[in-house]
């Protein structure tokens, strides 16, 4: 082969490797939402471990120190290094992920990526120091001739990429994909539906670090050896460029920004003969990578591919007239969707049960605090099971912590709370909506990129495909189609139906409380927290939002809920509780509040007060 072949055959194989490494970023970043700055510490430590296992101890090579030196083979060499790589993301997940803002959590990564770096520059002793692992030898060296094992490196790394692929197809298109983007865009809201999202950013993170432990055990493989000078902070940045340049959440995006810019703009640079030393050419290449950057932001944000949403068939892409004008006959009446009937089959009879004869919520001398003011203040109430229970009150008066500390989005406050007799006193919000105890927020709470479609499948319970297992070999399509049907039939009672496709952020408001809704109805809430669901809702679809309420209590489902339209309360409550600064000063019917002192003390102020009784 002449020299040509063998440049083209290693561009091929560092355009795979580049690839990989892209592609695990992305399920960190383009799935889960991790903003790793570290990332390039992962596919440092598969190198590491890969070469460590490959070569003999330290002892046999002068003034030369690392740790290990366990001589075996390929392919066991390499599956060391992926092992080696997903333990050290484990560990670092377990340090890094503790409810950081992603922004914050960013800064802790670049962070540790920098210490590592140092530790591992100035300790000679755990890899050489500057000088690194060398003396590799790649799988078949010995064996094969050169131009052959160039050929055969080459083809190892584009099957790696190919099977990773479609790996990472399976999950990334899968309902565990799904709860993936869920966990990107808002992981209160995912927890919020019954799953753990902090176990499934850390899965993400896993096999993404997997992604990039294989690219890093490929290349020192390949070029003989791996140093310290080979894993900068700035090469996450191009990978990061990369990324963006090609389009987050999608393999094809991945793939184009890694050979675009990677293999096109820096690899296949050198064939340029640029004046550039070894010393300037990362400069180079992160002016590159920046000039990238800015030029897709300003072109085009999304990437070149960017994200898609998610289909289902049978799919409703166009506009559909008729199932507008549906719509607009189900926001005028009470037809549509019975909810009653769909929770006589509700899956959660253990829970029921314990409620039958006994309060369906308790709460005993709750008391939370911030900063030294109790926003709630020693709070006890019993709600029976199917009561509608309004709370009302001044704002600032607890109402809505009330409710987070009800449904364990704050959990370290003191005093008990129960459920169907259960004590869920500090529980997290995803173990407690698992019982049926459900809720909705101040602010509406979507996951804005996906479809109104999705954003209701999404919280069914018990989903095939949700499992790593299951998602990657499992026959999960033929199983969505039982949870699809029923979300079709929430969004047609809801008067979504014509919105199926359209991204939740592009609904107005209205719309997304009813799409809130329906996204709880398929959950078979026992019990539900409405905090101002009426907020931002049009007259006519306050009217259908009333009349779903009603069916939710219809169907034996408990509701409490905060509201600040007086006349919204009265029609929908059996009974109401009045909060001021932290605590019930009052329980009635409106009638029974409307003479209440206290009550009308706490809405007009003592002066108000009197003079309203003037």
């Amino acid at each position: 082969m002449g020299a040509l072949d063998y440049f083209l055959l290693t561009l091929l194989f560092f355009g795979a490797v580049n690839a990989l490494q892209v592609l695990g970023f992305d399920m960190q970043f383009g799935q889960v939402g991790v903003v790793n700055l570290a990332y390039i510490l992962l596919v440092a430590i598969g190198a590491y471990a890969t070469a460590i296992a490959s070569v003999q101890p330290a002892g046999h090579i002068i003034a030369v120190t690392y740790i290990g030196g366990f001589g075996w083979g390929f392919p066991w060499n390499l599956l060391f290094g992926i092992a080696v790589t997903v333990a050290a993301a484990f560990l670092l997940s377990t340090i890094a992920f503790r409810r950081l803002r992603y922004d914050y959590l960013a800064l802790v990564l670049v962070s540790v990526g920098e210490a590592v770096l140092l530790l591992a520059t100035n300790q000679t002793n755990i890899v050489n120091g500057e000088t690194g692992i060398v003396g590799v030898t790649g799988p078949l060296q010995n064996s094969l001739s050169n131009s052959a094992w160039y050929i055969f490196m080459s083809l190892l790394a584009v099957a790696a990429l190919v099977v990773m692929c479609i790996f990472y197809w399976r999950v990334e298109s899968s309902p565990l994909g799904r709860l993936f983007k869920g966990v990107r865009e808002d992981e209160l809201l995912v927890d919020s539906i019954g799953r753990n999202s902090a176990r499934l950013k850390s899965m993400g993170f896993l096999l993404g670090a997997a992604c990039a432990g294989l690219a890093g055990g490929l290349l020192v493989l390949f070029i003989g050896g791996w140093s310290v000078g080979g894993w900068q902070p700035g090469e996450t940045f191009i990978i990061v460029a990369a990324l963006i340049l090609g389009g987050r959440g999608r393999i094809t995006g991945a793939l184009v920004g890694a050979f675009v810019l990677m293999e096109l703009f820096l690899q296949g640079g050198s064939l340029l003969k640029l004046p550039v030393s070894p010393v300037t050419l990362p400069v180079y290449q992160q002016l590159i990578a920046g000039i990238a950057i800015l030029a897709i932001l300003w072109w085009r944000p999304q990437g070149l591919f960017p994200e898609k949403k998610e289909k289902f068939l049978p799919s409703l892409n166009s506009r559909d007239v008729s199932k507008e004008k549906a719509d607009q006959n189900v926001l005028a009446s009470d037809e549509g969707y019975d909810l009653a009937q769909e929770l006589k089959n509700i899956e959660k009879v253990s829970v029921l049960e314990n409620l039958d004869g006994q309060m369906a919520i308790e709460i005993s001398n709750l008391v939370k605090s911030y900063g030294g003011v109790a926003a709630v203040n020693g709070v006890s109430l019993s709600i029976p099971r199917g009561a509608f229970y309004g709370i009302i009150g001044p704002n600032g008066s607890g109402k809505s912590t009330l409710v987070d500390c009800i449904s364990g989005v704050v959990r370290d406050y003191e005093g008990s709370v129960q459920f169907g007799g259960m004590d869920i006193t500090g529980w997290p919000v995803h173990k407690i909506s698992k019982l049926g105890l459900l809720r909705t927020f101040q602010t509406s709470r979507l996951f804005g990129p996906m479809s109104s479609l999705s954003n209701v499948v999404i919280a069914a319970h018990d989903q095939p495909g949700e499992k790593f297992l299951q998602a990657v070999f499992g026959k999960w399509r033929t199983a969505q189609s039982g949870p699809v049907a029923r979300a079709r039939e929430l969004l047609v009672s809801y008067g979504l139906s014509s919105r199926e496709n359209a991204y939740a952020a592009e609904l107005s408001g209205g719309q997304r409380r009813l799409l809130e809704l329906a996204r709880l109805s398929i959950m078979h809430p026992v019990a539900v927290l409405l905090d101002e669901p009426f907020a931002g809702v049009s007259p006519i679809q306050r009217a259908q939002l009333t009349r779903r309420l009603m069916s939710l209590k219809d169907a034996g489902v408990t509701v409490v809920m905060i509201e600040h339209r007086l006349e919204l309360v009265e029609q929908l409550c059996d009974r109401i509780g009045v909060m001021a600064e932290g605590r019930i000063i009052a329980e009635g019917t409106m009638e029974e509040l409307r003479s209440d002192k206290a009550v009308l003390s706490a809405y007009l102020g003592s002066v108000g007060y009197d003079e309203a009784r003037m």
